[in-house]
């Protein structure tokens, strides 16, 4: 797990994080098509994105019982179609004079296309149908998945659910 150090005499800047701006509904079942968030890095980048924290907070109620979990998967030749982009935002705010944009690798999205069927990687949260309780999550995970060029990740449900999501992650250059 990353941490602050307040010992350390530099700054970590090189964690980044993308937080839907309204709620998003996630289909059922796992899909090519996203529709919640993504987070991937292009075949070409030259560096491994090390995810941090995942969150899904539903906004509604699931009219059937359902599960959220990381979903994500490879491709070494074809990169995520991005449809809607999310704005990345530096962890450390007001990194590159306040403008929102960030020299991150990763690219988050709310609609994209995946080049491969995603796998599920770690069921997270679930909400049985019409109980009416808010239940969030965050999940802290650990650095346990890194996610190398023409990787990707996102949360998907296993029906469909209504709800805000965001992921963190931090980067660091791929070693040979």
């Amino acid at each position: 797990m990353i941490t602050w150090n307040p010992n350390q005499q530099v700054v970590n800047t090189n964690i980044f994080l993308a937080c839907t701006q309204a709620a998003v509904t996630a289909g059922a079942g796992l899909s090519t098509t996203v529709a919640t968030i993504s987070l991937s890095n292009d075949i070409t980048s030259k560096k491994n994105l090390v995810l941090i924290n995942a969150q899904w907070h539903f906004t509604v109620t699931p009219t059937a019982a359902s599960v959220i979990a990381l979903v994500g998967n490879y491709n070494a030749s074809t990169n995520v179609t991005h449809t809607t982009p999310l704005l990345v935002q530096s962890a450390y705010i007001n990194a590159v004079g306040g403008t929102g944009t960030t020299n991150a690798v990763g690219k988050a999205d709310t609609a994209a296309t995946l080049p491969t069927t995603p796998v599920y990687y770690m069921p997270f949260v679930s909400e049985q149908a019409s109980t009416g309780l808010a239940v969030a999550l965050q999940s802290d995970m650990a650095g346990i998945f890194v996610i190398p060029p023409g990787g990707y990740v996102a949360i998907q449900a296993s029906s469909a659910a209504t709800g805000f999501a965001s992921l963190m992650w931090a980067e660091y250059p791929v070693s040979i």
